[in-house]
């Protein structure tokens, strides 16, 4: 299964929203699942070495990682 690569309208619960660092040169969609490696946050996809994260709130492209600020 390949990642999506456009925004998508996904249905969702209410809950809290957790921030991630994002991995480098990674792009994910509004609205599509998100999936952590090595502790990063990269575009939902098949794969033994991920960790299922949540559904992503809005889209982010990346060119280094990046690492949301502490609250």
């Amino acid at each position: 299964m390949t990642a999506t690569t456009q925004d998508r309208n996904t249905p969702y619960r209410d809950g809290e929203l957790t921030p991630y660092p994002v991995a480098e040169k990674e792009t994910i969609p509004a609205g599509v699942i998100v999936c952590l490696k090595g502790g990063y946050a990269v575009n939902g996809q098949g794969g033994e070495a991920l960790v299922y994260a949540g559904r992503a709130d809005e889209a982010i492209t990346t060119v280094r990682a990046v690492t949301p600020p502490s609250t």
